[in-house]
Parts: structure tokens; C-alpha cells; sequence
């Protein structure tokens, strides 16, 4: 319980620090190549005019000339703070089935009844407001193998055992459908293009759910196997889907989103 306050303390400064780190590596870039345009087109005594900047350096017609916005303008913007938002409340449900917090069976509690009710209910709304906003949202929505697989699972495991354990996996699904609506919509709701980091997140997620899947697993091959079994797996595991994402095309072109030209009006 500790861990998870702090970790949900920490995570909205978190992902406030993640948007301006891309600010100040893409604002970088930009006055990078904007200076190098200028110092060749002196050089050869021809005159660089703003819409020549324009067509050279974006590579998506967007505003290449940017306006100096300072850090705190960037972070106060509206569109930071509810993209912020989004994520914080994405990363809390995903965390949330992750640590266990709604795994502890039918609580008799009240605050326990509650709390999950409260979560559930926002989490629902905030899918259906981002599912209104596009088609292709709802396209990309119904395209989750994962939950799939995960609901097959759980109807295996209902049969067989009547229990907790089919509440626990019950519990599990509700959370990765509620967290992957979210993320296929948050991702999909660009602030910039969040192809790289979309594809980053998934693959956390995904091993993330494979991790609390697979627990039991793992705590049997720390117990029979040996102790570092568990470490060495997560570890292959790790290492494997970065070399995956280091392998796709679209991490090997665009390694920086171009931020600041999609915050521009």
C-alpha cells in the first residue's frame, strides 16, 4: 500500500517531466537544424525567408519557425495538463491491478466497495468519452487480442475452480480492458506522434500483464528451480522487447516526436 501511494504521488511529476524533456530535446533540434540552414545559406549568399525554413526543416508542413515558448508555458498549456491527466489515470489502472489493490476478494469493507467503484466508474467514463471521439478509435479499441486471450482464460478457470481464483483473474481482466481502452485512445489522441512511445508503453503493459499473470509461475521456479530463475526470466523477457522495439522502422526514423511544431495553434 505504501509503495503504491508513492509510486501514484510520484507519477503526475513523472509524466509533467517526460512531455518537457521531449520539449527541450525536440526545441533543441530545431534551432540545431534551423542555425546549420541559415549558416549554409550565408555562406552561399542566398536568403533563407521563413516559408523556405518552413519547406526545408518540417517534415510535416507544420510551423518549422517556431514561437520561443518558455518551459512553463509549455508545461501550463492546456493541452500538457489534460494529456497529463490522461496518462496519470491510465498508469493508475494499470498499477492499480498490478499491485494487487483490487485482488483481496469480495472486501466487506466499505472503503474497499467504494474505492473500487469510484475507479471503475471513472475509468468507464473516460473510455467512453475517448471512444466517442473517433471511428478509428473504436476500431483500433476492438482490436485487443491480449483481453481476449485473457477472457478465454478466465472462462477456462471459472470452470474448473469457483473460488477466488477466478475472482482474482476476473478482477485482472476488468482492470487490462479499462487500461488498454485507455491506452489505445490516449496514444491515439496525439499531442505530437506518439508512434515510438506508443509502441513502448504497449510493450510494458503487455509485460507487465504477463508478469501478474504469470506470478504463481514464477514464484514456483524461485522455490524449485533456483532462487535467480525468476530474475534471469524477467531479465530475457526484458531484454527481448528491447531489442524488438529497437528493430521496428518506426523507432529506427523517428526517435524524437516533433512536439513543439503540434502544440503550435
Amino acid at each position: 500500500m505504501v509503495t503504491f501511494a508513492l509510486t501514484m504521488a510520484l507519477l503526475p511529476l513523472f509524466c509533467l517531466l517526460d512531455e518537457s524533456v521531449r520539449w527541450l530535446l525536440v526545441s533543441n533540434n530545431g534551432e540545431f537544424a534551423e542555425k546549420v540552414i541559415r549558416r549554409a545559406a550565408l555562406w552561399n549568399s542566398y536568403h533563407v525567408n521563413d516559408v523556405n525554413l518552413l519547406a526545408t526543416v518540417s517534415t510535416f508542413h507544420a510551423p518549422a519557425v517556431l514561437q520561443k515558448m518558455n518551459i512553463l508555458t509549455f508545461l501550463a498549456s492546456e493541452k500538457v495538463c489534460r494529456r497529463t491527466v490522461a496518462l496519470c489515470w491510465t498508469w493508475f489502472s494499470i498499477l492499480l491491478s498490478l499491485y494487487g489493490m483490487s485482488l483481496s476478494g469480495r472486501s466487506g469493507r466499505i472503503w474497499h466497495v467504494v474505492f473500487l467503484a469510484v475507479t471503475r466508474t471513472v475509468s468507464v467514463l473516460l473510455s467512453w468519452r475517448l471512444l466517442l471521439a473517433s471511428q478509428r478509435k473504436t476500431l483500433l479499441t476492438a482490436a485487443l487480442p491480449l483481453t481476449c486471450s485473457m477472457l478465454l482464460l478466465h472462462g477456462a478457470i471459472k470452470g474448473a475452480y469457483e473460488g477466488s481464483l477466478a475472482w482474482i483473474v476476473g478482477e485482472i481482466i476488468v482492470c487490462m480492458l479499462i487500461g488498454e481502452i485507455i491506452v489505445v485512445n490516449v496514444f491515439t489522441f496525439e499531442l505530437y506522434p506518439t508512434v515510438v512511445r506508443g509502441i513502448g508503453t504497449s510493450v510494458a503493459i503487455f509485460f507487465g500483464q504477463l508478469g501478474a499473470t504469470c506470478g504463481p509461475v514464477l514464484l514456483k521456479l524461485q522455490t524449485h528451480v533456483s532462487p535467480t530463475a525468476a530474475s534471469v526470466l524477467c531479465f530475457v523477457m526484458l531484454f527481448t522487447a528491447t531489442f524488438l522495439i529497437r528493430r521496428l522502422p518506426e523507432t529506427k526514423n523517428q526517435k524524437i516526436p516533433q512536439s513543439m511544431q503540434d502544440i503550435q495553434p
